[in-house]
């Protein structure tokens, strides 16, 4: 091939797998082209010259066998066998066996993980649904769903009202940022007076509500006024001169006979603000 391409040489013959290893590895290879397989023309035996006897011979002998066996032959010279190794199958098969088992268990494992993180997202959306960001208290829709559970006949049933006292005075001397401050330092101080069983909610700007069962009368008075006592003995940092105090709407029914509203409650706590605020005013029920 080199002397091809230094033209010291016409031309060249080579076996077609050996011209076709040299022409990719030649560094000038795209200057040569294949246009004729030796093998792929008419196979004429070939004797010395005048040797008529023995060329009718061979004629006679290739006209014996048969035309597919003729084939067969041929077929001998010009296809390449690709030999596989032992077990080469087999392995085959094992490897993409473990490729798709081992994508199936990837797959799986994301699936689980996304899952997870899909829960855990829906339990903090829920959370949020059903929380005052300000407080971490309920918020007033989650309040009104809860309260629906309370069932007729519950014994001891209590509802107690209350919001801050001259609460747009705060806001107007202070700013909004100190009403927030006490609004939530409201929410932080009655929380821990709350029995666990009752709900207690932010139901509105500065309003609260506490819902509870199983709670007895005497009960009932002692919570509304150390919420009262609580939240009078409050201190804001960022406005120490702030006076905070609520006033307390509260009902007591020895058993609930109707659905819970906040209509009476709601009138007691500002029948408090008209008595002189930071109070409470409670009335009971008693069903036989």
């Amino acid at each position: 091939m080199q002397a091809a391409a230094q033209e010291t040489i016409d031309g060249f013959i080579s076996d077609l797998q050996v011209a076709n290893f040299y022409m990719s590895v030649f560094e000038a290879s795209a200057e040569y082209v294949p246009i004729l397989h030796l093998y792929s023309g008419a196979l004429k035996p070939a004797v010395s010259e005048n040797n008529v006897s023995l060329l009718t011979t061979i004629d006679q002998g290739f006209n014996r066998v048969p035309r597919i066996e003729k084939e067969q032959i041929l077929n001998r010279w010009f296809h390449v066998e690709t030999v596989y190794p032992k077990h080469f199958i087999t392995s085959v098969i094992l490897i993409v066996f473990l490729m798709a088992s081992g994508y199936i268990y990837m797959l799986k494992r994301t699936v689980k993980e996304r899952t997870r993180e899909l829960e855990a997202l829906n339990a903090k959306l829920l959370v949020q649904s059903q929380e005052d960001a300000l407080t971490g208290i309920s918020n007033r829709r989650h309040f009104v769903e809860q309260w629906k559970n309370f069932e007729l006949g519950t014994p001891d049933v209590v509802i107690v009202l209350f919001d801050i006292d001259d609460f747009k005075s705060i806001n107007d001397t202070y700013g909004h940022g100190v009403g927030d401050e006490v609004i939530h330092s409201v929410a932080t101080t009655v929380k821990p007076l709350i029995p666990a069983n009752a709900l207690f909610a932010r139901v509105g700007g500065e309003e609260f509500s506490i819902i509870a069962s199983d709670m007895e009368l005497d009960n009932a008075e002692f919570l509304t006024s150390k919420i009262c006592q609580s939240v009078a003995e409050i201190t804001i940092e960022s406005a120490p001169r702030a006076s905070v105090s609520v006033s307390v709407g509260a009902v007591h029914y020895s058993q609930l006979l109707n659905p819970i509203t906040m209509t009476e409650a709601d009138k007691l706590m500002y029948k408090a603000k008209s008595k002189g605020k930071n109070r409470v005013e409670l009335v009971t029920h008693i069903h036989n």
